[in-house]
């Protein structure tokens, strides 16, 4: 079985560059990582999952679990089957593994994450061809700087003691310079993305409220439902700890947002005094500003 390294190995580009393709071309943005396996004619223990996780610059893995479930009623109903489950023989088992995948179980493009998104442009896919040719490039100019180290070894000995300390200042220097180049460039691709995604969510964040303020549910539902699809694109860029804790905050948030949109709707019904109203969304206002605060701090340590 295929080790799960952090670094990806020189030939699994070509493997990249055809997932890259995939998914800027297929007709359904939602790709699974067994259809890339099957498309691709892989090793079934090849381990796409972690090749294509490790590029967060390119794929954005999970989809919302609401689309997910939509995306299953319209494969139940023969509609965008992968090749792997329309290959299935029977009926049944057609049915069985589409009932069985989960939202850990899809990827999409990053510039691809609405529903129903259009192909990408031929411009967005050979930025992507491109951004891995150089990834490659980079590899494989790492490993040529260590193949040159090796005649070293046979350098006399009192050789070696005179340069090796230049020797060693300069891979480093040259070693930190790669790496930096390296980051630059993952930093100018993401940053952007990073950047979009979280003013939208604290757009998100205030709209959402505002609606529960007019009691307006079907706005409500509306808002809440885009500021958890914006969590998702933001959630590649979170570690594990971040993801819990924003999860949890953000549910926090949407039950509040439920429950003043409720007690507004009753209190309308009822033609509550101007007194009360006010009293209502003075205690509302400052439980939001709590959250947008809490939000404001954490994505922006988190993403910045």
């Amino acid at each position: 079985m295929k080790p799960k390294n952090k670094t990806v190995e020189i030939d699994d580009f070509d493997i990249l560059s055809s997932v890259w393709i995939l998914s800027c071309n297929d007709e359904n943005p939602i790709i699974t990582y067994e259809g890339i396996v099957h498309r691709l004619n892989l090793n079934p223990e090849f381990d796409i999952k972690q090749l294509i996780s490790s590029r967060g610059d390119l794929f954005r893995l999970k989809i919302p679990k609401s689309r997910l479930d939509k995306w299953k009623t319209e494969l139940l109903n023969g509609k965008w089957l992968p090749s792997f489950i329309r290959d299935t023989t029977s009926k049944e088992d057609r049915e069985k593994k589409i009932n069985s995948l989960t939202v850990d179980d899809v990827f999409r493009s990053q510039f691809r994450s609405e529903d129903k998104a259009e192909k990408s442009s031929i411009e967005i896919l050979d930025w992507g061809i491109q951004h891995i040719n150089r990834l490659r490039q980079t590899q494989i100019d790492l490993k040529e700087n260590r193949l040159k180290k090796i005649p070293l070894i046979w350098v006399p000995v009192l050789s070696l003691l005179i340069t090796g300390a230049t020797v060693v200042s300069s891979n480093y220097h040259q070693s930190k310079s790669e790496y930096n180049q390296i980051q630059t460039k993952k930093y100018e691709v993401t940053f952007k993305i990073k950047q979009e995604n979280y003013s939208r969510f604290m757009q998100g964040v205030y709209d959402s409220f505002f609606s529960t303020s007019m009691a307006d549910p079907n706005l409500t539902h509306s808002n809440l439902k885009q500021l958890e699809t914006v969590y998702f694109n933001i959630e590649p860029f979170l570690d594990s700890n971040q993801r819990l804790s924003i999860w949890n905050k953000y549910q926090k948030f949407y039950q509040m947002c439920i429950e003043y949109q409720h007690i507004n709707e009753i209190n309308r019904s009822l033609s509550l005094s101007k007194v009360k109203a006010d009293s209502l969304l003075d205690k509302y206002s400052q439980t939001f500003l709590d959250y947008k605060d809490y939000f404001h701090a954490e994505l922006y340590h988190a993403l910045f």
